[in-house]
Order: structure tokens, then C-alpha cells, then sequence
């Protein structure tokens, strides 16, 4: 089933790569997707779920929990197939000190540490656009994985260097 199939209360996971995969890597990342998806259960019942790559980056989990509800054991299943992919493919989804932001139609990913730097410099500012990871619903990866910098957690660094 594919994103736009999923309805608006689905269950979301964003998990960011430290780097971006290879076009080849993305196409075997689209076969063991696909595979995990179909064989993926929770206490015994298949899952209705889908997984896919975005911006060669971002791999975004959903789970129509109407349909069966994910559970504990359905979560640990799917960061365990995520930890076996970054060993994989020798990348790290997990490093929650990363921070993606747009910036001339391209992703840029820096420690959070540099935001202030950033700000400072002028190479961002309130209005960039930043991948807020954080959604938890299909309906808000909709309205609001890609927004302002203004309008998430980053904006506390806003003032540091006023």
C-alpha cells in the first residue's frame, strides 16, 4: 500500500539517514521494503502498513492501526529491520542530534548544535523550511513534516543571538 492510500490517523515514524543512499541502494532499499511490509505482523496479524525513501533520505513508516494495531512487538520488528538496513548499508537513522533543513531545493542536514551558527550567518532563518521527524499521523506528515523553523522546537535559538 503506498502513502497515499493511508488514511490521515495512521501511525507515523520518520527515521533520517546521516547520509543520503545511492540511486542503486534506493532500489534495493524498495525491495526489502516491500518485503518487510508484507511479512510484517503484530501478535500474528499482518500489519497494513507502508514504507518508503524519501528525498533519498528519510524513511517514513505507516501503519493504519484501524486495521490492526502495531503494538510493542510490531514497533520492535520494524526498528529492528531499520537497525539491520543501517548496519546494512553502514548509515545511522538514529542520531537525533541531526537537523534537516531546505535550502535552495536541496537537503542539508548539520548538527543542532550549528543552528545557532546558522542563524547568526544568515544561512537560515526563521522562515526555512526544516523536516520536523517529530510527526506521529499521517495527517500531520501531510500538514507538517516541512515547515518553518519558526513553527518547531528550533525556534528557541531564535533569540540566542539578539
Amino acid at each position: 500500500m503506498n502513502f497515499s492510500q493511508m488514511p490521515p490517523h495512521s501511525r507515523v515514524w520518520v527515521y533520517m539517514a546521516d547520509r543520503s543512499f545511492s540511486e542503486t541502494e534506493q532500489k534495493k532499499l524498495e525491495r526489502l521494503f516491500l518485503e518487510f511490509v508484507h511479512q510484517w505482523t503484530a501478535h500474528d496479524k499482518q500489519l497494513k502498513a507502508s514504507i518508503d525513501l524519501l528525498y533519498g533520505r528519510f524513511v517514513v513508516v505507516m501503519v493504519d492501526e484501524s486495521f490492526n494495531g502495531v503494538s510493542g512487538c510490531g514497533i520492535d520488528k520494524s526498528v529492528n529491520f531499520l537497525k539491520a538496513i543501517a548496519g546494512d548499508f553502514k548509515v545511522d537513522f538514529f542520531n537525533r542530534l541531526l537537523v534537516a533543513y531546505k535550502k535552495d531545493e536541496q537537503i542539508r542536514v548539520v548538527n543542532k548544535h550549528f543552528i545557532p551558527n546558522l542563524l547568526l550567518h544568515g544561512d537560515i532563518n526563521e522562515d526555512s523550511l526544516v523536516f520536523n521527524n517529530m510527526v506521529q499521523t499521517k495527517e500531520q506528515f501531510d500538514l507538517n513534516w516541512l515547515i518553518a523553523l519558526k513553527n518547531t522546537w528550533l525556534a528557541r535559538y531564535l533569540n540566542v543571538n539578539a
